[in-house]
């Protein structure tokens, strides 16, 4: 019996080293250059430095091989394509040319595969989800029931002797979209469970495990495993509170949360795709809200006068300008929003003068493209590129109506652009900051390596590999905060 098991294990092994094998050493496209092309050796130390800094391992081959290149990290291979006009290219481009949902399908899993690629949901969902989204009505309306939220976890940080910055910044974010997504009341009975399981959730999502196993497999993973539960569990949270809306109609009257007008509209039709879309909406969402604003901190508090700008701004009235924090947001972006941007070939593409097949992951890298430096390189943009200066897109400064083009891409371009940008800017601005700057000082106690690590000397490293569909949070321990209530 045992050796009957062991043959079974063996052969399993061997055929999965050996689709391995093949996977690594097939080129996708004759003549178009690979990382890390030579000797095996050198192959298999392109995914490890891929890695560590995807950034400068991408601007590295740019210059080495040109523009077009695939990167084989084992069993997935990227087409990255650089430069503005590439990405203009992957990003405008039609869906039956380069496909955004399918490499959706494909990157995030079973669970909420299943809802996209269910046409009559997602085509009604994706407009009910935009219309919410950018009515400047129901976002002030968000503002003002988020701000109590933020003043109650700040309140609650003053109470610890220190906090993790960005697991801190993180979970309150992540409380502010459950109350607008599902509503306060349902964030006062779940929040405490829930936030700490979409953090997980999200996390678990772009574990490197994920990305080798095939999706049959995920349950024998611990992240799988982990996804599967929270999926069920937050499933089963929705399809209760969608009973409860349809049979009590009279206790949720006057609701603003997005899940109500969902139901509103499209009633118990969806029930088995309520859950997963909300939490597609949390993962698209989250970490370029969240993430960004503990990286505009660490950089500010050492950029001189910086600190001071940002808060006088911040305690300004929602209708008054504020060049400064637009542009610190901006530069921030600049620096680690977007690793990566994919798409899929539906067919036969020539790119750069390859012929790539159609089922390809293509990409275009923002960050590749915003990081070469335009003293040191003939592809580059940005003088001094690798340095935080939000001074660079002030009205006064030389990139100052760049916001919108090719060059520089924060929220999307193209038809899949990012339609939460008002709203992002609404809960880093109007209340985040905003309560943060009226009434509490931060201080950091520990976790930084300043002028030693980091972009700019920051002090810490961005997880570019375990967090790349977003911002990423940091490498290693996080950074040890200081809250205190200002007298």
């Amino acid at each position: 019996m045992y050796g009957n098991a062991l043959l079974a294990v063996s052969t399993v092994f061997v055929g999965f080293a050996s689709y391995a094998w093949y996977k690594f050493t097939s080129p996708i496209a004759p003549g178009l250059p690979t990382a890390g092309s030579g000797s095996l050796i050198s192959r298999l130390k392109a995914p490890e430095e891929f890695g560590k800094d995807p950034v400068e391992f991408l601007c590295k081959m740019r210059k080495k091989l040109g523009d077009v290149f695939y990167v084989d990290l084992i069993l997935v291979k990227f087409v990255f394509c650089l430069g503005p006009e590439y990405n203009k290219l992957i990003l405008r481009a039609a869906e039956e040319d380069f496909s955004f949902w399918k490499q959706i399908e494909l990157l995030s899993g079973p669970r909420i595969a299943k809802t996209i690629t269910d046409y009559e949901w997602r085509s009604p969902s994706m407009k009910i989800a935009k219309s919410s989204l950018m009515s400047q009505e129901r976002i002030n309306g968000f503002a003002v029931e988020c701000t109590k939220i933020a003043d109650e976890h700040f309140s609650k940080w003053t109470k610890s002797e220190s906090v993790p910055l960005f697991q801190s910044i993180s979970h309150l974010v992540l409380s502010f979209m459950l109350t607008m997504l599902m509503g306060e009341d349902f964030y006062r009975k779940y929040g405490d469970e829930i936030v700490p399981k979409m953090d997980q959730f999200e996390r678990d999502l772009q574990n490197p495990i994920l990305r080798l196993l095939p999706w049959s497999l995920w349950g024998l993973s611990a992240p799988g495993r982990r996804h599967f539960q929270i999926a069920d569990r937050f499933k089963e949270l929705t399809c209760a509170e969608l009973d409860d809306i349809l049979k009590n109609p009279e206790l949720h009257v006057g609701r603003t949360d997005y899940f109500y007008g969902a139901v509103e509209k499209m009633g118990n039709g969806f029930r088995e795709h309520y859950g997963t879309h909300i939490m597609s909406m949390v993962f698209a969402g989250h970490a370029n809200v969240a993430l960004t604003v503990p990286w505009m901190y660490l950089h500010a508090r050492r950029h001189p006068g910086a600190w001071q700008r940002v808060h006088d701004e911040a305690v300004l009235d929602s209708s008054e300008p504020k060049p400064y924090l637009e542009a610190c947001l901006r530069e921030t972006g600049r620096l680690y929003t977007n690793t990566f941007l994919l798409r899929m070939t539906q067919k036969p593409t020539n790119i750069g003068g390859f012929e790539i097949p159609a089922g390809t992951l293509v990409a275009c890298s923002p960050l590749a493209t915003q990081r070469a430096d335009s003293i040191n390189s003939s592809d580059g943009i940005f003088k001094d590129s690798r340095r935080w200066l939000p001074e660079r897109f002030l009205p006064e400064g030389a990139y100052s109506e760049w916001f919108n083009k090719a060059e520089f891409i924060q929220f999307g371009m193209g038809p899949h652009q990012c339609p939460g940008e008002k709203l992002a800017k609404t809960m880093v601005f109007e209340v985040v900051l905003r309560a943060w700057m009226e009434n509490y000082d931060i201080d950091v106690v520990s976790g930084l390596e300043e002028g030693v690590k980091g972009i700019d000397g920051v002090g810490a490293e961005p997880a570019w590999t375990e967090e790349n569909f977003g911002t990423p949070s940091v490498r290693g321990g996080d950074v040890m905060i200081k809250c205190r209530r200002r007298a």
